[in-house]
């Protein structure tokens, strides 16, 4: 295999082929983890933040000021607290004649709703995306025509598609299966040796902690066989259109038959995936003033949506609440507004990735057809000669 021809083809598609760059940013705003920066605050000993069940049960989280009690008879009580002072919502609520709880309530389903919302156009993006710069190249790589951005929309939107999702589904749901079955037999075995002594609860302890590694380590073996085996097979799926266990068999196919071809593409894959950590630091840091311009255009983008989620809500909740779901509505809106250059960048990233094992699976894809036609060869010569052999 030609990884040299490979290489550069991958890397011309980034230049040569415009219609990929709006694809290849979805795929990078949809899997952009490295977008998503988690500030680790400084909370200075134990919070003031508390979920209080029990007099001998409180649940201390990060932050300060807040305190939410459950022990009361008649009903929830969520206490702030300022300094030395402290409020109670139901007093602030008879005090502004807003029901906060009632507002809390209907602010936080609007806001879980929103991240369903935005988690499923997430899902449907990357998806689709990542199908359609999958079919794009293999088309141009087999016909010579280029698809245009709406064209290769529309062939990302497939069942092949939905099989992709499924794959991935098809692993989380095995690894959750597992976890939640392991901590239900975990909970039951206890309870059956709780009643034998505690030396038998101890080495049941220590069992069970030796099961959970070994079931860590092998989930980590598998992830890394499928990180591995799993381009290939989606694009089994994508190209050749093969159900999800028949993609399944031709991944382990390719990999067992070709696995120097597979383990030199894959190194260059993860090496680039490495590579891209501490570039994109370099390019966030060099493009700063740029991505400062684009925060104020998303800003101001997202002014109107948020105000007109805030309007829209106020018919239901208080101008407080109105005010949190209309910065709810803006805020990713803007964010996404403010990365466009950053994601124009991770998404050359990511149409060299995809290109490079879309590329690779067209050439041993083609290969296997004449690998088993010369192994068929050397089996029916091997065959006549045995057969031509004088018995002894």
């Amino acid at each position: 295999m030609d990884f040299k021809l490979i290489l550069t083809k991958s890397w011309q598609n980034i230049w040569h082929y415009k219609a990929l760059w709006l694809l290849a940013m979805m795929v990078a705003l949809t899997a952009a983890s490295d977008l998503i920066l988690l500030p680790l605050g400084d909370t200075n000993g134990i919070s003031n933040n508390q979920v209080k069940f029990t007099d001998e049960f409180i649940v201390h989280l990060p932050g300060e000021g807040l305190i939410v009690d459950l022990t009361q008879p008649e009903g929830m009580r969520i206490i702030l607290t300022d300094g030395p002072s402290v409020y109670e919502i139901n007093s602030l609520s008879e005090w502004a004649g807003v029901d906060f709880l009632a507002e809390i309530e209907a602010v936080g389903i609007t806001i879980l709703s929103l991240f369903l919302i935005f988690g499923l156009i997430s899902l449907l993006g990357y998806y689709v995306a990542q199908t359609a710069l999958i079919r794009m190249v293999d088309e141009t790589e087999r016909s010579g025509s280029k698809l245009t951005f709406f064209q290769g929309l529309r062939s990302g939107f497939s069942n092949r598609a939905m099989r992709v999702f499924l794959l991935d589904l098809i692993f989380v749901l095995v690894v959750i299966g597992t976890f939640a079955l392991e901590i239900y037999l975990t909970v039951i075995t206890f309870q059956t040796v709780d009643k034998f002594g505690d030396l038998l609860v101890i080495t049941t302890a220590f069992g069970i902690a030796g099961m959970l590694f070994i079931t860590v380590m092998f989930f980590m073996i598998l992830a890394f066989l499928l990180s591995v085996i799993k381009p290939n097979v989606r694009r089994a799926i994508v190209i050749g259109n093969k159900g999800i266990f028949s993609a399944l068999a031709q991944g382990f196919s390719l990999l067992k038959n070709n696995f120097k071809e597979v383990g030199v593409t894959w190194l260059i894959w993860i090496g680039t995936r490495i590579l891209w950590v501490p570039a994109s630091v370099l390019v966030l840091i060099l493009m700063a003033p740029l991505l400062f311009i684009f925060l104020m255009a998303g800003v101001l983008i997202s002014v109107v949506p948020g105000l007109l989620a805030a309007v829209i809500a106020s018919q239901f909740v208080s101008w407080v609440g109105a005010g949190i779901i209309g910065v709810m509505v803006g805020t990713p809106i803007m964010i996404v507004v403010t990365a466009l250059p950053f994601l124009v960048v991770k998404g050359w990233v990511e149409i060299f990735k995809s290109s490079l094992w879309t590329y690779e699976y067209g050439e041993l894809s083609a290969m296997e057809p004449v690998k088993k036609m010369v192994e068929q060869k050397e089996s029916a010569m091997k065959t006549t000669r045995i057969a031509s052999e004088p018995a002894s």
